[in-house]
């Protein structure tokens, strides 16, 4: 099922903001946020901020014999640092990390627990550099239980609204499937006794497609994750 957020834009697109305004707002969560260090309008580096408020700086212009990325030296050992904080979580936690690109993956402990995130049972939200090319960075985006949110082209105010909404649709979707009576399958027809009434879905070109306004808006639903997952088991 689709768990996995993967958040990409051009430079200065928005999507760290993006995610720091999403996280900003949930109670349960395990991540690091990455924040620009800037002196008067130039910036020289960048600060990691993990969910339990431990920073540490990942890069900046005169850190000297260290992995260089640009005009930035990066500190593998301070990300490395701060990743066991977070190596840890519960079943409902939403886990977050601004941003997998080319500074970070040169740890391959960051390349661990990004997996371990990515392949967890938890909503796992992520921003992805999209000027860096990376197999591991394909490999991520190319995942079936994701979906990649690019805000290179798009309105950022109502990429942020979808961001949040489908949070809750996938929560949304783990709770019908754990009450499978609600479910009515037949082929490549079914209904979905929601909150909101009866929705009816129908399976056209290995696609699920539902009646309710979400899907007609962004073709993915709560109910159309629960489907696919439902009628994998059902065949």
């Amino acid at each position: 099922m689709i768990k996995n957020i993967f958040i990409t834009g051009k430079p200065r697109s928005g999507k760290s903001t993006l995610l720091q305004e999403v996280v900003s707002g949930l109670s349960k969560k395990v991540g690091f946020l990455t924040r620009e260090i800037r002196v008067d309008m130039d910036r020289v580096g960048f600060e990691l901020e993990n969910s339990i408020g431990h920073k540490a700086i990942l890069a900046h212009i005169d850190f000297k014999n260290m992995s260089q990325v640009g005009k930035y030296g990066v500190d593998i050992k301070a990300l490395e640092s701060i990743l066991p904080e977070i190596s840890n979580y519960s079943e409902d936690d939403i886990l977050y990390i601004d941003e997998i690109g080319q500074m970070q993956l040169v740890s391959e402990n960051f390349k661990e627990i990004v997996l371990k995130f990515a392949n967890s049972r938890n909503i796992f939200i992520a921003t992805i550099s999209q000027i860096y090319s990376h197999p591991f960075i394909e490999d991520l985006k190319n995942r079936k239980d994701a979906i990649v949110i690019d805000l290179s082209e798009s309105d950022i105010e109502k990429q942020k609204d979808f961001v949040k909404a489908i949070i809750g649709k996938i929560g949304r979707a783990k709770r019908y499937m754990s009450e499978p009576n609600r479910f009515t399958i037949s082929n490549d027809k079914a209904v979905l006794k929601s909150e909101h009434g009866a929705r009816h879905l129908l399976l056209l070109d290995t696609i699920w497609k539902c009646d309710c306004d979400f899907f007609s808006q962004h073709q993915i639903c709560s109910h159309s994750m629960a489907v696919v997952e439902l009628s994998m088991n059902v065949a």
